[in-house]
């Protein structure tokens, strides 16, 4: 199998790679590998504050009436938490809204009915797991620009999602392979586990190592922390794929 020349394998062929590697063809193992593959990405991403997650100007259409909005893919083309929203701007008005909390937003106004159809939006607060509500609540129709890091994609074994990509672009997948290969040997208790789990612990060092230069030279301007938090040792991503405390 070829991979895709930017977005690497997809699904379904990291699941076939996997098995073809390991000398299996057991319906089962299959199974597993596809029922894993959302956690297995979604402990990936945890890693690291991998640049790849970070998005800039995420289009959300705002109406009148409306003050509250899901941060989905119907909305802004991805998934995101409320926390993890860097700043929400209007562009067109040359605004950027300030944070605040929900219980701000009601002792301002407790009966939601400040603003008017020519106002725009000046705050938003987060308020659900991924649902953020806008204030004033009455403004003009509009479109707002989102910052923010995403959430990976998710697989559902047996759906069309096996044949997406995963949010882990090609340069990063052969140590995300190689940890899914580490997964599928510890649940087939193949003597092989400890030694594939180690060589991907190093490959996924060596990527956060190279993703947290890029990280760097990018965004300068920042202090390293706020662009990348911790840069991870060995040990502690042994922790993390072996799931030690």
């Amino acid at each position: 199998m070829s991979p895709h020349a930017t977005s690497g394998f997809s699904g379904s062929e990291i699941v076939s790679r996997i098995l073809q590697f390991i000398g299996s063809t057991n319906s089962a193992l299959q199974t597993y590998l596809e029922n894993t593959l959302a956690m297995a990405e979604m402990r990936f991403c945890k890693m690291n504050d991998w640049t790849f997650l970070e998005k800039t100007a995420l289009s959300l259409a705002v109406t009148a009436g409306t003050h509250e909005y899901t941060l989905n893919t119907a909305a802004i083309g991805f998934e995101m938490l409320a926390k993890d929203v860097h700043r929400i701007y209007d562009p067109t008005n040359k605004i950027v809204l300030t944070r605040i909390k929900l219980a701000d937003i009601r002792e301002i106004d407790p009966e939601l009915n400040d603003g008017s159809s020519t106002n725009y939006p000046m705050h938003w607060a987060p308020i659900q797991r991924n649902k953020i509500k806008l204030y004033v609540p009455s403004f003009a129709n509009n479109t707002l620009k989102i910052d923010g890091k995403i959430l990976p994609n998710v697989f559902n074994a047996g759906t069309s999602t096996m044949a997406s990509y995963p949010t882990i672009p090609y340069e990063y997948q052969e140590g995300f392979i190689m940890y899914v290969t580490a997964l599928a040997l510890q649940h087939e208790d193949d003597d092989r586990y400890p030694i594939i789990m180690s060589t991907a612990a190093e490959m996924i060092k060596k990527d956060i190592q190279s993703d947290s230069a890029e990280a760097e030279e990018n965004y300068s301007f920042r202090q390293p922390d706020e662009v990348f938090g911790k840069i991870l040792t060995i040990e502690d991503i042994n922790r993390a794929l072996w799931n030690k405390s």
